[in-house]
């Protein structure tokens, strides 16, 4: 059985919140506070839930934000510059 990752260990800011791609400003600001509640209030002051806090915090405040959240949509479709710089530039 696979192990859920915890929110401070995936990239993905709509997984760290665990809602869809498409979720409206009301259901990313719900799925926020459920989480925020659950890893600040309930499980303890411990530093890997203090990551998770931070991991949380961090993926409100771009998706919260219109203007960040279409800037992060349009980078996670676009290849990583990195991927498709020719090999003899790496040499």
């Amino acid at each position: 059985m696979a192990r859920l990752l915890r929110p401070y260990e995936t990239r993905n800011l709509y997984s760290r919140l665990g809602i869809a791609d498409t979720a409206q400003p009301d259901a990313i600001k719900l799925a926020f506070s459920r989480l925020f509640v659950e890893y600040y209030s309930m499980k303890g002051n411990t530093p890997e839930n203090n990551m998770d806090v931070d991991a949380i915090k961090q993926a409100y405040r771009i998706l919260s934000d219109s203007w960040l959240k279409g800037w992060y949509d349009r980078i996670r479709t676009k290849p990583r510059v990195i991927d498709i710089i020719p090999d003899e530039v790496h040499a």
